[in-house]
């Protein structure tokens, strides 16, 4: 493809947006597991902090949350 100056676009097999990995192929296996991967991560941590009951729920709504739109 040329955009209007003649110059080429160049293809990637891999690019990340917005925090989103995606692919040439749009399988959606990669970000799914990053995705699962942080909040796995997230999860251990809150593991750690079950000891402080008042602040868990704004640990979650922290660092789990947002990688549910």
């Amino acid at each position: 493809m040329c955009d209007k100056k003649g110059m080429g676009i160049d293809a990637v097999m891999k690019t990340r947006y917005i925090g989103i990995s995606t692919e040439s192929s749009f399988d959606w296996k990669v970000p799914i597991k990053a995705i699962s991967s942080k909040v796995s991560r997230a999860i251990e941590f809150l593991k750690h902090a079950r000891n402080f009951q008042d602040t868990l729920k704004t640990l979650y709504e922290g660092i789990i949350e947002p990688h549910f739109p």
